[in-house]
């Protein structure tokens, strides 16, 4: 996975709005910070910096997105650096209240923070993005799916039952010989009717 968080979303409408950005990629990750520069007279650049490049990746996936009225280009930006602004102290209208007036802390969740986005799937962000009305690319669903294979998001059971028959060496063939030989064991006791004491250490045998 790259370390680049800040992605470059170019042709923007000039009717689009910080706003209309942030809510946009907000799906993607949580986003620190937006700077909207302007292009020429019929578009401008956003670029929009996640707080982790898992939100970044995932919002690659969304190019060819139309943000109010312009399909969107998406591509990492891996030169961009935050302006002064991004670092500058909220003004002093958003200063957070005096400590007697301040809100109860929040309660520590169990998992620790980011941990949930860290799972998040690009897939369940194309769908949700969707079913919310958002205009995607005609390939997005797709590009999510492979996003999340290639990084191994799989439902986490067939994930643990895949790697659990690579580690075992379990194939279908293996199953099969042994059901057979379980069978054939089976034809030889009722045969020559094997003592219980021969059984038992078939069974033994077995779960070795």
């Amino acid at each position: 996975m790259s370390s680049i968080k800040t992605i470059k979303v170019s042709n923007v409408s000039l009717q689009a709005t910080e706003r209309d950005i942030n809510e946009f990629f907000s799906f993607s990750g949580d986003i620190e910070y937006v700077e909207m520069q302007s292009d020429n007279e019929r578009s401008q650049t956003a670029y929009v910096t996640f707080k982790d490049s898992q939100g970044a990746e995932t919002a690659i996936l969304l190019s060819g997105a139309t943000i109010v009225n312009l399909s969107v280009s998406i591509s990492l930006a891996p030169d961009y650096k935050l302006p002064p602004a991004a670092f500058a102290p909220p003004p002093a209208a958003f200063a957070p209240p005096p400590a007697a007036f301040a809100p109860p802390p929040p309660i520590q969740n169990q998992t620790p923070a980011g941990a949930d986005s860290a799972m998040r799937k690009a897939e369940d962000v194309v769908t949700g993005m969707l079913a919310k009305g958002f205009i995607l690319g005609k390939d997005a669903v797709n590009k999510a799916k492979s996003f999340d294979e290639k990084h191994r998001l799989t439902s986490t059971a067939s994930s643990k039952v895949a790697s659990f028959d690579k580690k075992i060496g379990f194939t279908e063939k293996v199953s099969a010989g042994t059901s057979a030989v379980s069978g054939k064991v089976r034809e030889v006791d009722k045969k020559f009717q094997v003592s219980e004491k021969t059984k038992s250490a078939f069974s033994v045998a077995e779960q070795r």
